[in-house]
């Protein structure tokens, strides 16, 4: 991504944060997370063993800081080194976001962590279940959104939607609060 790019896209992501309800999860050690603290609307999300969240509960609404992590992943190329970067990226950032969700005011009443993406295919391993969206018109939009998101990231830009296109749909991703304290909590780095 060129620097030109780049920099308008910070100066949208800043207009955008201050739009929202959306907080840092940790900005001060530049955690690739931003969250917001929402009540769960759509069909019930399962895992194989139970309901991790059903409408009318509180979640936590996972975003990835997609400008930070553009700006983190610049100059890298190939495609496994780019996905594995990335990767990583949300990897160590989840015990931030367990130590968040479990000092949150109201940690108790939060039941999972849920997010959409078209970056899903290590989520399964860091313990979230992937799902696919049911609305045909948000998971159009959504993957929309991100496959433009993707073409100003990605070193290979549109060429890489029109390579992959197929495989590019977004997906939900979640996990349960107590998977998430369980696996995450006590990973946090020392200071």
């Amino acid at each position: 991504m060129n620097g030109a790019l780049l920099t308008t896209w910070r100066l949208w992501d800043k207009i955008y944060y201050r739009c929202t309800r959306l907080c840092y999860v940790d900005q001060q050690n530049n955690n690739i997370f931003r969250v917001v603290i929402k009540k769960y609307g759509g069909k019930p999300l399962r895992s194989e063993q139970e309901v991790v969240v059903s409408p009318g509960d509180y979640y936590v609404k996972l975003h990835i800081h997609n400008c930070q992590l553009a700006h983190r992943l610049a100059g890298m190329t190939g495609e496994m080194r780019l996905g594995l970067a990335a990767l990583k990226e949300v990897k160590t950032s989840l015990p931030a976001l367990a130590k968040f969700v479990a000092e949150h005011p109201n940690a108790d009443k939060i039941t999972g962590v849920v997010g959409t993406t078209i970056l899903y295919r290590g989520a399964q391993p860091l313990g979230f279940f992937v799902r696919d969206i049911d609305s045909p018109l948000v998971r159009w939009y959504k993957t929309f959104f991100f496959k433009l998101i993707l073409s100003l990231c990605h070193p290979e830009g549109v060429a890489r939607i029109y390579q992959k296109s197929d495989k590019l749909v977004a997906k939900r991703v979640f996990m349960s609060k107590r998977d998430l304290l369980e696996r995450y909590l006590d990973d946090q780095p020392q200071t």
